[in-house]
Order: structure tokens, then C-alpha cells, then sequence
């Protein structure tokens, strides 16, 4: 009996050594394989192109800025000469993001630069701020290791059964870090949702900061802060879109007086104008919201 216990002690033994080995090997394997080198190749991309370029006049945000605005057409409807740096996911914080801009340029090109349109959709997302204050993320999205996987065994077992590729992305940016659509599909299959960020502290703070440190990065530009196009469909709130755009615009004006402009740019009218989510255009889509834009930027002078 006492050697039945001791083989049972030591084939469970054995199983939880075998087990934690694969467990271990995994996490290794996907941490490795997180599928996000299109990311760092689309952002290394536009920051060795933009020194071919040397801009007075900078488009800063996430993905909203990648896809759906255009510093080709700004260049051709403006006097500046501009830079698309929109990263996907606005590298995931704004440490990441900040840093990105700062080291994209070179000092002297940072003092030359006149004219930096911010436009983030965190005001128009519920709980994206505090996901970006946690997450400790790379620029790319690659997260450190840790003692749980990105993605569940069973979901990279069924990928590769399937031979899914993970690591489907965006092409590469063409001249001044515009979106190439002619490398993307837009398919349009997502659901449209209005809503906002209602802890009115989170928005407060996040302005503040992000004013606050583009303007010490780029200390000669004047700041365009913007919220951009949507599209909500049916689900659109006039109102409620009217009372917190009024309550950004008061914010604003009231920490920075006319140092920083702001434009709530309108939502978009059609769905096939956008792209694949809600807050990025298609190639009609980014040329009209551009053209907002310019627009505006035209009235400031």
C-alpha cells in the first residue's frame, strides 16, 4: 500500500513537471509570437521618411489620424508642409506616444515646426483613458513577459490547425506617412455606438496633458486640438454630442486662452465613407474630413 502511495505521489508528480514545462515553453512561444511587427515596421517607417521631409506643420494622433487625414492634401490646401505621424493605437499610452513624436524629430526640426493638429478619440471612447494609463505596452503593442499568455493555448492551437496567420496588419505608409489604401480593404462590417468618456476628471487631466507636453516638444508651433469624425449612424446624440463639445471647448479656452484652437470635426454622414471601425475614414472619407480641416485652419488666418 505504502508503494502504491509513493507511485501514485510520483506520477502526479512527473504529470505537473511535464505540464508546467509546455505551460512555460508556451508563454515563451507567445511572448515571442504576439503578432505585432507590422506595427513597429508601419511607425519605424514613418520616422525615417519624415526626415526626408523636414515639416513645419505636424498631424499627431492614433489611428483615426493614420487613416483619416491626409497630410499630402493639407501640403496642397495650406502653405504648410506637412507629416502624417499617426501611430496605430496612439502607441498604446501616451508615454509611448509622446516619446515616439519627440525622437521622430531632431531639435532644430522641433523648433521649426509652426502648426501640430492633435486629434485623439479618447473623450469619445468610456474607460479608454484609464485602459491607457495601465497598460504597459510598447510602442508596438508587445507586452512583457508574464506569468499569463496574450493569447489562450487553445486559440493559437486552433490558428495554426486553421493556418491563420496572426500577423495581419496595415501596409506601409506611402509619401508623408498618408494611409495606402490601395493595399487596404475596407470592409465596414463593425457596429456604430455613440458614446463618451463621462469621468469629466480623466478628460480634464488627459487634455491638460497632452496640450502641455506637445507644446513643450514643439515650444514654436501653435496647437490645433481636435476631436475627430465618427461614424455613430442611427445611434447618434445631438444633444449630448452639443453639451460635451461646448464643455471641451470651454475647457480649453479656459486653461489656455487662445494659445491652443480647438475644432470638433462633424461625424460622418455615410457609412461608406469609413474604413474598417468607426473612427477611421476610407480614401473619400479622409479626403473629407481633411477638407474640414483646412477649412478651419483657413479661418484662423
Amino acid at each position: 500500500m505504502q508503494y502504491m502511495v509513493r507511485d501514485k505521489s510520483l506520477y502526479s508528480f512527473v504529470i505537473f513537471v511535464f505540464a508546467a514545462i509546455i505551460y512555460i515553453t508556451y508563454l515563451f512561444y507567445d511572448f515571442k509570437n504576439q503578432g505585432n511587427g507590422w506595427r513597429e515596421d508601419f511607425g519605424l517607417h514613418k520616422k525615417s521618411e519624415i526626415l526626408k521631409v523636414s515639416p513645419n506643420a505636424l498631424l499627431l494622433g492614433g489611428s483615426n489620424v493614420a487613416y483619416s487625414l491626409s497630410a499630402n492634401q493639407l501640403t496642397t490646401l495650406t502653405e504648410y508642409s506637412w507629416y502624417n505621424l499617426g501611430l496605430y493605437s496612439e502607441a498604446f499610452n501616451d508615454q509611448n506616444y509622446l516619446s515616439y513624436v519627440s525622437t521622430s524629430l531632431n531639435d532644430e526640426q522641433r523648433l521649426n515646426v509652426d502648426l501640430v493638429v492633435y486629434s485623439g478619440i479618447a473623450p469619445l471612447k468610456s474607460g479608454y483613458l484609464a485602459g491607457r494609463r495601465k497598460d504597459r505596452s510598447d510602442p508596438w503593442g508587445k507586452r512583457n513577459l508574464s506569468l499569463l499568455p496574450n493569447d489562450p493555448l487553445a486559440l493559437t492551437l486552433k490558428r495554426v490547425l486553421l493556418r491563420k496567420d496572426k500577423k495581419l496588419g496595415n501596409p506601409l505608409p506611402i509619401m508623408r506617412g498618408d494611409f495606402n489604401f490601395n493595399k487596404k480593404r475596407c470592409d465596414q462590417n463593425y457596429k456604430a455606438a455613440f458614446e463618451r468618456e463621462m469621468n469629466w476628471k480623466e478628460v480634464e487631466a488627459w487634455v491638460i496633458f497632452q496640450v502641455s507636453k506637445i507644446s513643450e516638444t514643439f515650444p514654436n508651433a501653435e496647437l490645433v486640438f481636435v476631436i475627430p469624425s465618427v461614424f455613430y449612424g442611427e445611434t447618434y446624440d445631438l444633444n449630448l454630442d452639443n453639451l460635451y463639445t461646448t464643455k471641451l471647448a470651454s475647457l480649453i479656452q479656459y486653461k489656455f486662452n487662445s494659445k491652443v484652437k480647438f475644432l470638433a470635426q462633424p461625424p460622418y454622414f455615410e457609412k461608406n465613407i469609413t474604413c474598417d471601425n468607426e473612427f477611421h475614414g476610407n480614401e473619400e472619407g479622409r479626403a473629407w474630413r481633411t477638407n474640414n480641416l483646412a477649412i478651419f485652419l483657413s479661418s484662423l488666418n
